[in-house]
């Protein structure tokens, strides 16, 4: 690939590293959650579960930040491959929210059900993660 790839409608550079991505996308999850906790368009139980899930991805994405500011995972999150991959993630999540916040009618079982997808795809990404960084860890025998 030369140049950029498009992603879910969206340019991601070449070049980027995982901090540029996570900078990038950091506050939409705190936005989000503080949206959805308190829109009336949600019922309590939806409200409950959007918020949940939310504090799920604001978890993982805190893991995998640790994992990357403290060296396990630095090198492997840095690689072209997952930084591409954690980007549609997070895109996926960033559009989610631009739907929700534009203002239009929402249906709020496909919102939970998109956040309980985005949730089960992070997790997948956060432990194939630890699993290539254990991968390159010295072996001291």
């Amino acid at each position: 690939m030369s140049g950029q790839e498009n992603l879910a409608g969206s340019e991601v550079p070449k070049g980027r590293t995982f901090s540029d991505i996570h900078r990038e996308f950091e506050n939409v999850v705190t936005y989000f959650s503080a949206g959805a906790g308190s829109d009336r368009r949600f019922n309590l139980f939806a409200r409950t579960q959007a918020v949940f899930d939310l504090g799920i991805i604001a978890g993982v994405n805190e893991t995998l930040w640790k994992a990357y500011i403290f060296g396990p995972a630095h090198d492997v999150l840095n690689r072209p491959e997952n930084v591409v991959q954690y980007t549609t993630l997070l895109l996926r999540l960033k559009a989610l929210y631009e739907k929700y916040r534009s203002g239009k009618r929402i249906n709020v079982g496909n919102i939970i059900g998109n956040l309980d997808d985005i949730v089960i795809d992070l997790i997948d990404f956060s432990r194939e993660i630890m699993k290539q960084s254990r991968c390159e860890q010295p072996q001291n025998h």
